[in-house]
């Protein structure tokens, strides 16, 4: 008997099987990816009452120069082992100083056509971290 005709008769093998499930599971994982990264971002202050049907909403996370510069401190105070805790204002503005203090170290090292990501944005909600990474 030939193979074209066991075929026929038994399906088609585990193997076959097995690499068909694969490959449906990577082209969905990377469809799914796709359909993610186009979908409209709205930026916002706050969650509106009535949200609308199939738009994502970003909340930024509070800035405030006074409370975030004690960033510093509370480094050195978590480096000599002391517990600390920190509060967004002052993760915003550490990676917002990181951030500047990174861009002026490149300097005119920089390549023209190269994407770089926006600063990081930490929010605190319902004592959950969000830490979103924008691309501009």
């Amino acid at each position: 008997m030939s193979s074209r005709n066991d075929r026929a008769i038994n399906g088609p093998s585990w193997t076959e099987v097995t690499i068909g499930a694969l490959l449906s599971v990577g082209i969905g994982i990377l469809l799914a990816g796709a359909w993610l990264t186009l979908k409209p971002v709205e930026k916002v202050r706050s969650l509106p009452d009535e949200p609308k049907l199939g738009l994502v909403y970003y909340i930024e996370g509070a800035l405030n120069g006074s409370i975030g510069r004690a960033w510093e401190r509370k480094t050195q105070l978590f480096e000599t082992g002391v517990p600390v805790g920190l509060v967004e204002q002052e993760l915003n503005e550490a990676a917002r100083q990181l951030s500047s203090d990174a861009q002026k170290a490149k300097g005119k090292d920089a390549k023209d056509g190269t994407i770089t990501p926006g600063q990081l944005n930490f929010r605190i909600s319902d004592g959950e971290l969000q830490v979103p990474l924008p691309w501009l």
